[in-house]
């Protein structure tokens, strides 16, 4: 094939595609499970990039507002709508409440602390299936948050750690934490919660002074809560 073949038959294709596109706006679902402001920064951001709502795209969000129980529920009428992408919003609880609905539409999610530990994907260089996205490694470092919230706090040979047990990260985070914790000859409680109401109440537990410090496991859940007012509130160093 000649050259100029190739370039017609590539215009063609993007001639076609567009045409589709005028057609029928792309269908972006959105699952976060936290705080659903951070809708707008994701239409912001598409604007930037040159789309607009309802021309060349279309978005349906359902948010869980930090209630980590509703995000399965929320997942599956999402992909009930058949879009044809969804985007999942901070932590693998979303992510794994999509993965588990769908294995045919492509799913990206934002940030994952372990994605391989998790199951979402087969690896970082090649995820393979519909899933992939974004990684902080977050696991990876919970030793390294504990180091830190150390060498603030000298004092104290007790931290605890709050998380959400229903979310896949705070396992495998905590398996980081227990193994710096023993290098450190330091003891490690957790704290588990998973409601707002189990979070304040874990808190008053927490702050009755056996512990020098609060390692806070992110998801849905405590990142949508205002735990640095929580912990300033009670003195409590911490870090999350």
């Amino acid at each position: 094939m000649k050259r100029r073949d190739v370039l017609a038959l590539i215009a063609g294709v993007h001639m076609s595609a567009s045409a589709a596109s005028a057609q029928q706006p792309a269908g972006i679902a959105y699952l976060p499970g936290e705080d659903a402001t951070l809708m707008m920064l994701v239409l912001n951001r598409l604007g930037q990039l040159g789309y607009r709502e309802g021309q060349n795209f279309t978005v349906e969000y359902r948010s869980a507002e930090g209630h980590p129980e509703l995000v399965p529920q929320l997942a599956a009428e999402l992909v009930g709508l058949g879009p044809d992408v969804l985007v999942t919003g901070f932590g693998t609880l979303t992510a794994k409440a999509a993965k588990a609905v769908t294995a045919t539409i492509p799913i990206v999610f934002t940030t994952v602390g372990d994605p391989v530990g998790a199951g979402l994907v087969a690896s970082l260089g090649h995820p393979d299936g519909n899933v992939t996205g974004l990684t902080d490694r977050a696991a990876d470092i919970g030793g390294k948050r504990l180091q830190l919230l150390q060498e603030v706090v000298r004092a104290g040979a007790a931290y605890t750690v709050l998380m959400n047990p229903d979310t896949p990260y705070s396992a495998l985070a905590f398996k980081e934490i227990q193994a710096a914790a023993e290098a450190k000859r330091v003891r490690i409680i957790a704290v588990e919660a998973r409601t707002v109401e189990e979070v304040l109440r874990r808190f008053a537990d927490i702050t009755d002074g056996s512990v020098a410090g609060l390692l806070v496991l992110g998801d849905p859940l405590t990142i949508s809560m205002q735990i640095p007012d929580l912990a300033l509130g009670r003195r409590l160093p911490s870090i999350y």
